[in-house]
């Protein structure tokens, strides 16, 4: 196995302006960008770094995920000890955000667990885990809808769908 850290693809996140043409750098971290989501209106990015090439094969170092404030350049580390957080959505009004994560027997790993929903508050940074009611976990994911979210629940071979 080759690991080529030579020729990794360092990326970056970036605005352009469309009325003014302008270019303005976003993110100025050491590795690369692996994804991100915008919230309504373009105050906030939330997105994740890639831990390095050689993550699927052994889930370290694990992927650090950000919220950056665009109008206050302020960054915050998110979702800190979650088991791949993903699947980022801000609701309709910015002020928060939905995510999922795993729950594992082995995290330190990242290993096959139950789906979680998350929701954090931006302005606090605080994250909460939803209480689904549903001891079996997130199925399908989940979309955000103005300000609610509709969860695919897991009912072990088939799904049910919750607001």
């Amino acid at each position: 196995m080759v690991e080529d850290t030579v020729g990794w693809k360092r990326n970056r996140l970036y605005s352009f302006g469309i009325k003014d043409k302008k270019v303005k750098r976003l993110t100025w971290d050491d590795r690369p960008v692996s994804s991100y989501s915008v919230s309504p209106g373009g105050r906030y990015l939330v997105y994740t770094l890639s831990g390095s090439p050689h993550q699927g094969a052994d889930a370290q170092p694990k992927s650090p995920t950000y919220l950056l404030d665009l109008q206050t350049e302020e960054k915050t580390q998110i979702a800190r000890g979650l088991q791949t957080p993903r699947g980022f959505e801000f609701t309709s009004d910015s002020k928060g955000l939905y995510f999922s994560a795993e729950l594992s027997s082995d995290p330190y790993w990242n290993g096959a667990g139950i789906g979680e929903l998350y929701y954090l508050d931006v302005a606090s940074k605080r994250q909460q885990q939803v209480d689904l009611k549903w001891e079996l976990g997130i199925g399908g994911g989940f979309k955000v809808i103005g300000n609610d979210v509709w969860v695919s629940l897991a009912n072990r071979a088939t799904r049910k769908c919750s607001k």
